[in-house]
């Protein structure tokens, strides 16, 4: 309890004798996250505190707290351009008019597609496709199903993907040519 109680009394006197100088320094070195200088001070002080409980002995408080201040203005000012990149100012967004549905594509029958296009599988592949497509089970189902690692059952999967993405245009064309039906 002792190192607590000595903890507190450092932290007071850190408190009262760096608070004001290190906010200012927060000020002058926070370039993009304005604002967040208060939260970076307070973080500051909630490292050395937590140094002070582990037991450790900072000598030069003042420098302490500049460091860490440093890495925390430089931690928000980080977060704060990521997090830029990923928003969109919304005075600059314009409605654009989605596309009329394609005709053709409202009179497909899909079920037929997906029958012509199974049928174009192999029977290993027909099977993958059914339980995981189908029956909807997860790798680790399928292999053990299969009497396969899980790995193989990902490696099977993402090829039984790729062969069925090169033959929907295929299979489209086969519909619009009247083949499918």
């Amino acid at each position: 309890m002792a190192r607590k109680e000595e903890a507190d009394k450092l932290l007071r006197m850190a408190y009262v004798s760096y608070y004001e100088a290190s906010y200012y320094y927060c000020v002058a070195r926070t370039k993009h996250a304005r604002g967040s200088e208060e939260d970076s001070v307070q973080n500051a002080f909630l490292v050395y505190y937590k140094k002070l409980l582990s037991g450790e002995n900072i000598i030069n408080v003042k420098a302490f707290l500049y460091r860490t201040c440093e890495n925390m203005c430089r931690k928000a000012d980080t977060k704060f351009l990521r997090d830029a990149k990923r928003s969109v100012d919304l005075e600059n967004v314009t409605d654009i008019p989605a596309k009329e549905t394609d005709v053709f594509a409202l009179e497909l029958d899909y079920d037929a597609l997906k029958e012509e296009l199974v049928g174009m599988l192999s029977e290993e592949e027909q099977t993958l496709f059914t339980l995981k497509y189908e029956q909807k089970k997860t790798l680790e189902e399928i292999a053990k199903q299969l009497g396969i690692s899980p790995n193989a059952a990902a490696l099977r999967t993402s090829r039984l993907r790729k062969k069925i993405k090169t033959l929907i245009p295929i299979t489209i064309d086969k519909y619009r040519e009247g083949g499918i039906r």
